[in-house]
């Protein structure tokens, strides 16, 4: 019989690129039977990244059983503004301290039953979860074992309006992650400054990185199209304030006086919100309606395509914790999939791949002056395009593929299956 998997996601939608796409199906092309427990929307509907309804309340998708499921009430016994208090009681207890209402008594209730033997748990609040069915499950003489995958700092990873609030956020999140590193089997993350974040809380933990990088067979060759000497510069992704949304436009502005007739701007993926209406607003009063675009929101396969027709990728995000401490992004790997030279800000991990690949451009500066700069070297220089392309592209066929993270989980899932006293890597 095979082995079961629950993957636990409380803050993603179901079909999540590297959740679904890269780490459900490498399980369940490996034998595991690996259902998904993903959140419900106001409607009933498990989605897709672009918050697409997929099915009601369950689905199987490509083998993959996809569970939904619906968030209880915040507050402590029916007292107002008790939400917060609620949340970081149980946080900062790992769950041993529990008063009124368990918001997430739903999903709790359904790992309980489906009685896995892994439980892979994807955020803060998955990772509470997990613990807590690992626990009862170990109550009725069970022995599961709980990964916890780590794609942000978690710390850094939650807005707050007021700077109390996130010091108390930081500081329940810091004891948190201390605390339930002691019932956790194994630790993955998607950056090597995550994973040693995480050793210096406990330095014995297991743990493996593995990058976000995009799947060869979902991201194939594309045919060559013809561009008529014009350079698309491209940004995958949402693009909202905090990865550069108004500097972008700024700079295309620049660019399109510039090169005349030569470049153009497309968002592969859109843009959201109020943000939607200030693009909408400065696409016109910048008159770049001609050179700039959208694809709107693609399914993950339909990604690749759209980014083969580009020459240069772009990441611009603001120089938050968050955005420096984890990461890379997905854009760079996909970017360096299809051989685009990338021009990015300097985040860490970003920088440390983008410069030892020799794939693309780091901006020292993040202002909209350094960005027309570099933008317009790579537009003036084709053989740097193409050398910095193939570079992208050597380093992911090599290095950055999701082939290589594959083989890394699946000897994380054995390792923690098997009873042998060793690990061995086989590829």
């Amino acid at each position: 019989m095979s082995n079961k998997v629950c993957i636990l996601t409380t803050g993603h939608p179901a079909l999540d690129d590297r959740i679904f796409y890269k780490e459900a199906q490498s399980l369940h092309n490996a034998g595991f039977q690996v259902t998904l427990i993903a959140p419900l929307n106001s409607d009933g509907y498990l989605t897709d990244m672009g918050r697409k309804p997929i099915a009601r309340g369950e689905t199987v998708v490509d083998g993959i059983r996809i569970i939904g499921f619906e968030l209880g009430r915040y507050k402590i016994f029916g007292l107002p503004m008790t939400g917060l208090l609620n949340q970081w009681m149980r946080l900062g207890s790992v769950g041993r301290l529990r008063l009124g209402s368990e918001l997430y008594s739903d999903i709790i209730d359904k790992g309980i039953q489906l009685d896995a033997d892994i439980y892979h748990c994807h955020e803060v609040w998955s990772l509470y979860t997990g613990i807590l069915i690992k626990r009862e499950l170990e109550k009725r003489g069970k022995n599961p074992k709980l990964i916890s995958d780590v794609h942000e700092y978690w710390s850094a990873a939650r807005p707050s309006d007021t700077e109390p609030e996130r010091t108390v956020w930081s500081r329940i999140i810091a004891r948190f992650e201390k605390n339930s590193l002691e019932e956790v089997d194994y630790v993955i993350t998607a950056n090597h400054i995550t994973r040693g974040h995480l050793l210096s809380a406990n330095r014995f933990i297991k743990t493996e990185v593995l990058d976000n990088c995009p799947v060869l067979s979902i991201f194939q060759e594309s045919e060559p199209r013809a561009v008529d000497g014009v350079i698309t510069i491209c940004h995958d992704g949402a693009l909202p304030f905090n990865r550069g949304l108004k500097e972008m436009l700024e700079v295309i502005k620049i660019l399109k006086e510039r090169y005349e007739g030569k470049i153009r701007f497309l968002v592969v993926g859109d843009v959201f919100g109020e943000e939607r209406t200030y693009f909408d607003q400065k696409v016109k009063e910048y008159r770049i309606e001609d050179v700039v675009n959208r694809t709107g929101w693609l399914p993950y396969e339909k990604v690749g395509d759209a980014l083969s027709d580009c020459s240069i990728g772009i990441i611009f995000m603001e120089l938050t914790e968050n955005n420096m401490l984890a990461g890379p992004p997905n854009k760079l790997f996909n970017y360096m999939r299809y051989g685009l030279p990338t021009v990015t800000v300097d985040l860490p991990e970003t920088r440390r791949i983008v410069l030892e690949s020799q794939c693309g451009i780091v901006v020292k500066d993040r202002n909209v002056d350094s960005l027309v700069d570099v933008l317009s070297r790579l537009v003036d220089d084709a053989d740097l395009r193409t050398e910095l392309g193939k570079n992208a592209q050597a380093a992911a066929y090599k290095q950055y593929n999701w082939s290589i993270m594959e083989k890394r989980l699946l000897r994380v899932y054995n390792e923690l299956l098997s009873e042998t006293q060793y690990v061995l890597q086989v590829d």
